[in-house]
């Protein structure tokens, strides 16, 4: 049996649907609803001993990180006092940071130890402005990076290190040098003239080659001998240069053997290789840049 709501207006809310799933004796299932719950702030106390613990620990790590910060300056200042009094000439803050951090300045310092305010040229400063102020006579002097470097104390800026080759040491290797290159010169002179005679023939040749195209009856036997004649032309152009280049480098070798022996002197005999040669390319070029714009293109190195 039904019962009755309290109410008639709540009897009108309610809808057709579920009275007839009352009839049919149907289970509504309850539906759970979010209620939010409020939260006194008055059981918070940051006083806890995990809380406690956790800030101890941080005050502890700050310390011991201030304490090596504090015992690497104190070795990078030692460090820069021993650089400085070693290197009272030639001190910079590059020199100091490559030989304090080799790693970092291979070519050039790490960018970042020219940040203004960093610790190490802060203390590369104070050092040198102390060290400027109770200045020490040197009582030591640079050392070179290898044996074949000059020493930093005896170069003036501006000084060309380089060792300046020598020429000729005597009579004997000064006429035998300056023959041999004479000869060089002279031989590829001459080589360069029947040169330049056989590419202007194969030039020629190529020519009258054009004028007789297309190839037809009466045409095809001058152009047969001119296109033989021509490609001969152009083999001995190209053999000519071989040679040449062969002479004068034959020539060249024995100037720098000739001349190393009579002036002792490895310098000499090298200086004297390389003019012979330099001269001889120097009188090829000039017979060949001539013809660089014609056609067919002439062999050249």
């Amino acid at each position: 049996m039904r019962k009755k709501p309290a109410n008639d207006d709540d009897t009108s809310e309610v809808s057709s649907s579920t009275l007839e799933a009352e009839d049919n004796n149907e289970v509504l299932m309850p539906i759970a609803v979010a209620v939010p719950v409020p939260v006194s702030n008055s059981n918070v106390n940051d006083d806890t001993p995990s809380a406690t613990s956790v800030d101890l620990s941080d005050r502890e790590a700050g310390a011991a990180a201030a304490a090596a910060r504090q015992a690497c300056v104190a070795d990078i200042r030692s460090h820069c006092d021993s650089y400085l009094q070693s290197n009272q000439g030639s001190a910079t803050y590059v020199t100091w940071i490559a030989t304090l951090h080799p790693e970092n300045a291979s070519v050039q310092i790490d960018p970042r130890f020219k940040i203004p305010g960093n610790p190490w040229l802060a203390v590369f400063e104070e050092a040198k402005e102390d060290f400027q102020k109770g200045r020490q006579p040197i009582t030591a002097s640079s050392v070179s990076v290898s044996p074949s470097a000059p020493d930093l104390l005896h170069v003036e800026e501006g000084t060309d290190t380089k060792p300046s080759g020598k020429t000729f040491s005597g009579f004997l290797d000064l006429v035998i040098g300056a023959t041999l290159a004479l000869t060089a010169i002279l031989t590829a002179f001459a080589i360069d003239i029947c040169a330049a005679y056989c590419y202007l023939s194969y030039w020629l040749c190529d020519k009258i080659c054009e004028k007789c195209k297309p190839v037809g009856i009466f045409s095809w036997l001058p152009f047969f001998i001119a296109y033989i004649i021509g490609q001969s032309f152009r083999l001995i152009d190209i053999l000519l240069l071989f040679l040449s280049v062969i002479i004068v480098e034959s020539i060249s070798a024995m100037n720098y053997l000739l001349c190393t022996i009579f002036a002792c002197s490895h310098e000499v005999g090298k200086n004297a290789h390389q003019m012979t040669r330099r001269l001889s390319h120097h009188i090829r070029w000039a017979f060949r840049r001539p013809f660089k714009d014609y056609e067919p293109k002439r062999s050249c190195f």
